[in-house]
């Protein structure tokens, strides 16, 4: 049910709709966050969402920080690579690999 929905966020084509994207690569299941992955390569991102993924920085899960960093890095702008500069020191290798 969960993936329906996200299926049906994602076709709406709104800033706030991507925000809620965002929000559920946090979400427990993972077929959610594939599903939101799947989603947001199909999205412009752009520094607007730049607040959104550094909320993910903080999150106690090494797999939500490493995305939150990999799609700041396809933001691609100074803003967007000052949020990922302190995950160099992350405590998970692959979250500090990805940065």
């Amino acid at each position: 049910v969960k993936t329906d929905v996200i299926g049906f966020i994602s076709s709406i084509p709104n800033k706030e709709a991507l925000h809620k994207l965002i929000a559920a690569l946090e979400d427990s299941d993972s077929d959610v966050r594939e599903s939101v992955k799947a989603a947001l390569e199909q999205r412009l991102l752009t520094d607007d969402e730049i607040k959104s993924f550094t909320r993910l920085l903080n999150s106690h899960q090494w797999d939500t920080r490493a995305i939150a960093v990999k799609y700041l890095a396809k933001i691609n702008t100074p803003l967007a690579s000052a949020a990922i500069i302190p995950m160099l020191k992350d405590t998970d290798d692959e979250v500090r690999n990805i940065a």
